[in-house]
């Protein structure tokens, strides 16, 4: 299937990502990803979260990664590409550190996608960073994926048979 636009630059650095193939067409997955009040309930990694996917919107989120203290975070959007891409991220440790969460999605067919979640950590401390915490995120990463899976199949499953 052709995407409407290309996917948005991902920014240099460390790189952790996963995928994921999804049962459902890329706009209801689209539609779970943008109901970010409701990402607690299928994201194991942002079990706290609210704002809006604009272009410039702030999402306020709660980062909880396994054997690690849950953290505050206020991140900004640089791209939201409706049905396709979405990337976000915030400085650390005083600029020295950024990190880029980015989730593309690329139709496969009408009624399944593949899913892309990654999130590269740029700067100074950016491989460090990666060091340090990239086996927890990675590991968050899968439970994300697992969950997006879950949370966009069922919609789309009650959505068809709403349908009949």
């Amino acid at each position: 299937m052709n995407q409407a636009r290309p996917m948005p630059p991902r920014p240099k650095g460390a790189k952790i990502e996963q995928t994921v193939e999804i049962d459902a067409p890329a706009s209801v997955v689209w539609e779970v990803l943008s109901d970010v009040g409701g990402w607690g309930r299928w994201n194991p990694v942002y079990p706290e979260a609210s704002g809006s996917i604009g272009v410039g919107d702030t999402i306020e989120i709660m980062i909880a990664l396994e054997g690690m203290k849950p953290q505050k975070s206020s991140t900004k959007v640089f791209h939201s590409l409706p049905g396709q891409a979405l990337q976000f991220g915030t400085p650390a440790f005083a600029g020295l550190a950024h990190a880029t969460r980015y989730i593309e999605i690329e139709p496969l067919s009408d009624s399944s996608c593949r899913v892309v979640n990654g999130e590269i950590f740029g700067r100074l401390l950016g491989p460090l960073l990666v060091r340090l915490i990239g086996a927890k995120l990675d590991t968050g990463m899968k439970g994300q994926n697992a969950g997006l899976k879950a949370a966009s199949e069922a919609k789309w499953r009650e959505r068809a048979a709403g349908a009949l």
